[in-house]
């Protein structure tokens, strides 16, 4: 199971991949079309404990690598095809994992004093 150094890690190598647009994608998660994330530009990666979430206009997907759960850049197939997001400069691909559309901004849903990767980390608070 993936912990929250292996997610922070993930995020730093997912920054290549910021202000580009969506050229194509694929997904096996219920209510997310693949035309839902084409044409969008990733504006921000935003880790939260073992949550990474891949932040666009108006929306962001919420990643979770469950038990099982692994990524590839630019290769073939690692198990169920969770989702898989092209852009210019390359491929990511998420399997055995949990995708999930959130709609608005991530700073109602999450309270980063209680993530320890943070900078807005609170011990006293957490």
């Amino acid at each position: 199971m993936p912990e929250e150094p292996a997610i922070v890690i993930l995020k730093e190598k997912l920054q290549v991949f910021v202000g580009l647009k969506v050229l194509d994608a694929d997904t096996t998660t219920f209510n997310i079309l693949p035309e839902h994330l084409t044409d969008y530009t990733l504006v921000d990666i935003v880790s939260h404990g073992k949550q990474l979430f891949l932040c666009f206009d108006g929306f962001s997907l919420r990643i979770h690598l469950l038990l099982f759960g692994s990524y590839t850049f630019n290769s073939g197939e690692k198990g169920k095809l969770s989702l898989s997001l092209v852009f210019e400069n390359g491929t990511v691909s998420f399997y055995s994992s949990h995708v999930k559309l959130i709609k608005g901004p991530l700073e109602k849903l999450l309270d980063f004093r209680t993530d320890v990767s943070s900078e807005l980390w609170d011990e006293k608070y957490a």
